[in-house]
């Protein structure tokens, strides 16, 4: 447990109980009255330095606004140390930090509070979410900058370092990412019709195809020419190229069209529901299985950030037992 201050409790108590009496809903300033001038401007220090007010003032406030009618002081003083909390682990990480001589970057915490914005439709739910939780913006960002400070100190120490059993574990969650199929590669000429299109029609467009496929076969330009001359398909940009692909993932009639050429082979005219194609087999990519020892570098941060979700609120409980922290709020993480 911390080493509260408590030689001016009762004092602080009554203090406290007769401006509660005369502050009326969001009081705050009484919460930080003391009998003593060295908690005059905080209701909480640690290791001597101070919580910012002005923050706790606000979050307070968001807390006790989402309450309604009076609050007995048990209750508001659970509220107010709620509201110090973060603040509270801020400066407790701040001076483990300092002893250290290990820092943290803005742009890591900036790094953090955009994800944690970017999983929300718009600004709106996003601030709901915080004041729910009771953080105003400033505060949210003061919990990512305390959980930031914790993970430069425990990687520091190597608390956080993936077991070979934590890598395993989640390279078989992800197990489909690492093991690839074997893959093909095609592109086509592609004469569009309608699945749903008159039996003449189909027919007038299989009469198209059967020229342009009369023109490859002469011989005279390649499959790319033919492509950029004759194929009228969304491919045709990019030289009638379909990207690669494994067994079904492609429309079945195209893929036993290509599957059944051999790599620079030409099929006749194919039929699908897309229009008439003709196709072209390119290379192939092998099947391949990426390794836990291949995958370990990209797998470990995710593995680091896991281990601190799980040691984040013992690691600071630790930092705050070790600490002197003057207050009478009931400080708890």
């Amino acid at each position: 447990m911390p080493a509260f201050n408590r030689k001016t409790f009762s004092l602080a108590q009554r203090a406290r109980a007769a401006a509660l009496r005369i502050a009326a809903g969001v009081g705050l300033s009484a919460l930080a009255l003391s009998a003593t001038p060295a908690r005059a401007q905080a209701p909480v220090s640690v290791d001597g330095a101070p919580i910012d007010t002005r923050i706790f003032n606000e979050q307070f406030a968001l807390l006790r606004g989402r309450l309604k009618g009076d609050l007995a002081e048990p209750a508001r003083l659970k509220l107010a140390a709620r509201a110090a909390r973060v603040l509270v682990q801020r400066l407790l990480v701040q001076a483990e930090l300092g002893r250290q001589k290990l820092a943290v970057r803005e742009e890591d915490v900036d790094k953090r509070v955009a994800q944690m914005v970017a999983t929300f439709p718009s600004k709106e739910r996003y601030l709901d979410y915080l004041s729910r939780l009771g953080f105003t913006e400033e505060g949210f960002r003061h919990s990512m900058w305390v959980k930031e400070g914790a993970f430069v100190l425990l990687k520091a120490s190597g608390a956080l370092k993936p077991t070979r059993e934590q890598l395993q574990a989640r390279y078989n969650a992800l197990r489909s990412q690492f093991e690839q199929p074997e893959r093909y590669h095609a592109r086509q000429v592609l004469l569009p019709i309608g699945a749903d299109a008159p039996a003449d029609k189909v027919q007038e467009v299989f009469g198209e195809i059967q020229k342009v496929h009369a023109v490859y076969l002469e011989g005279k330009i390649g499959f790319e020419e033919l492509v950029a001359r004759y194929s009228l398909g969304p491919m045709r940009h990019r030289k009638g190229d379909i990207g690669y692909f494994a067994k079904g993932e492609l429309v079945e009639v195209i893929e036993q069209a290509v599957l059944a050429l051999k790599e620079g082979d030409v099929s006749p005219p194919v039929r699908s529901a897309f229009g008439w194609h003709i196709l072209q087999r390119l290379d192939t990519s092998p099947a391949r299985a990426i390794t836990l020892d291949q995958a370990a570098p990209g797998l470990t941060p995710e593995v680091e950030q896991l281990n601190l979700h799980n040691q984040l609120l013992p690691y600071l409980r630790a930092l705050l037992a070790k600490a002197k922290v003057v207050t009478d709020l009931p400080i708890r993480f």
